[in-house]
């Protein structure tokens, strides 16, 4: 399964920008009362993708910047009693969460490129039981998962590129 967001923008002859953003991508919320269970699950067993990429090929100026934010967000409330939970579980494929920015600019004697990637609460999760429910969080994997902000920039007289990753998992 892939969810992305992709921009592309080419400019043989000026600038160009591309701006790629995702949110919330897949967004579960459970809530259960009077003793009820929630339980939201993310189950994966094969490949998983879930990318922001923004590639932008400009004359002069080239500017990309990708946002990846709460790619995946579980919120479980259950009241009375009852449990709260929230899973999100890899089998042996690959869960994939990423932010990617390439700027080029072509002009080789005054080329300026920027770019710009950055990833915030990748896998999100929260649980809240009362009255002696139980709330839990659960990650597991058993393949493979990366977390990854890229930001690549080319440029002759100016580059400049910025990745980051806050809070990957919370």
């Amino acid at each position: 399964l892939n969810i992305l967001g992709v921009a592309v923008a080419n400019a043989p002859s000026g600038y160009a920008t591309a701006s790629a953003s995702v949110y919330n991508a897949i967004a579960q919320s459970a809530s259960a009362t009077g003793g009820g269970n929630a339980s939201n699950l993310v189950a994966n067993a094969g490949d998983l993708n879930i990318d922001a990429i923004a590639i932008a090929t400009g004359s002069t100026y080239a500017s990309a910047s990708a946002s990846n934010e709460a790619a995946i967000s579980q919120s479980a409330d259950a009241t009375s009693g009852g449990n709260a939970s929230n899973a999100v579980t890899n089998g042996a494929g690959t869960l994939d969460i990423g932010a990617v920015a390439v700027a080029t600019a072509l002009n080789t004697t005054s080329g300026n490129a920027s770019a710009n990637a950055s990833i915030s609460s990748a896998i999100y999760q929260s649980a809240d039981a009362t009255s002696a429910g139980d709330a839990t969080n659960l990650i597991s994997n058993d393949g493979t998962l990366d977390i990854h902000a890229t930001a690549v920039a080319n440029g002759a007289t100016n580059a400049s590129a910025d990745a980051s990753v806050s809070e990957s998992v919370i």
